[in-house]
């Protein structure tokens, strides 16, 4: 996941980051308790993100958010309109 999130990046934006943060929203504890990850899990939900044209939408297809003029981004790709992972940049690279 994180070399599609570099390769899509690099696709939108002409800049490598090399290091990212992965998500999958639809995973959750076995318990019926709220995780440590609900408010996350909230917050890449009700995120508004600008789809790009793809290919093969029905198998691949992205949305972004960009939050800032350093042209990086909130991820949200969806693969057979059923799995959808978020991916954004780690702080690390920009330390």
């Amino acid at each position: 996941m994180t070399a599609i999130a570099q390769a899509i990046h690099y696709h939108d934006f002409g800049g490598k980051i090399r290091y990212w943060h992965v998500f999958c929203p639809s995973l959750q504890t076995l318990s019926a308790q709220p995780d440590g990850w609900e408010p996350l899990r909230r917050t890449v939900q009700v995120t508004r993100y600008a789809y790009q044209h793809t290919a093969y939408p029905k198998v691949f297809s992205y949305g972004r958010a960009v939050f800032s003029k350093k042209s990086w981004a909130l991820y949200q790709f969806v693969f057979y309109d059923a799995l959808i992972v978020n991916a954004w940049p780690s702080k690390r690279q920009f330390r």
